[in-house]
């Protein structure tokens, strides 16, 4: 006679997807491209990780506030802002330049002396091999209120505002 067992299956914490994750990082790895001081420092940033995901893992998970929390955590961990900047005078400091102010709330956010603003690094072209070189930024003005943003654009890809010129990727 067989009987059914009613086994319940845990879930797995994301401490232990990450755990999973790294060892199988571990086993693509080429040794060929790393030091010896690598494997100390790769074992050092995920133990980090691994930390800040036990804390995470003792979020509550009945309603959508863990969510909600790994959304703002990651927004303000990478110093984003999680409201719109308005452009009030108490949002700038000088910077620089005579009279160009810069936002406190978003350091690629500035101010000219006519009063109009742009974002910095509202444009991000990327090289060939994927990276951003320092000059790969590209600027555009802006109108409050403003929720930064940046347009990711791969080598030779044009700009979906300059694509469509009708196109206005800041609304006021």
């Amino acid at each position: 006679m067989q009987t059914s067992t009613n086994e319940t299956k845990t879930a797995m914490t994301i401490a232990e997807f990450a755990k999973r994750e790294f060892a199988l990082a571990a086993e693509r790895r080429d040794p060929s491209v790393h030091t010896d001081g690598t494997a100390e420092w790769i074992a050092k940033i995920e133990g980090s990780v691994l930390q800040m995901l036990e804390k995470v893992d003792e979020l509550p998970v009945e309603d959508r506030s863990r969510w909600l929390a790994l959304s703002l955590f990651s927004r303000l961990s990478v110093g984003q802002v999680v409201t719109p900047l308005l452009g009030e005078e108490a949002e700038w400091e000088p910077f620089g330049e005579e009279g160009l102010m810069q936002n406190k709330r978003c350091a690629h956010v500035f101010k000219r002396t006519d009063g109009t603003a742009y974002d910095a690094r509202a444009i991000v072209r990327l090289s060939l091999d994927g990276t951003v070189k320092p000059d790969g930024f590209e600027s555009r003005d802006v109108v409050f209120p403003y929720m930064p943003k940046q347009e990711v654009l791969a080598p030779g890809q044009q700009s979906a505002a300059r694509a469509n010129p009708e196109l206005k990727l800041v609304t006021e």
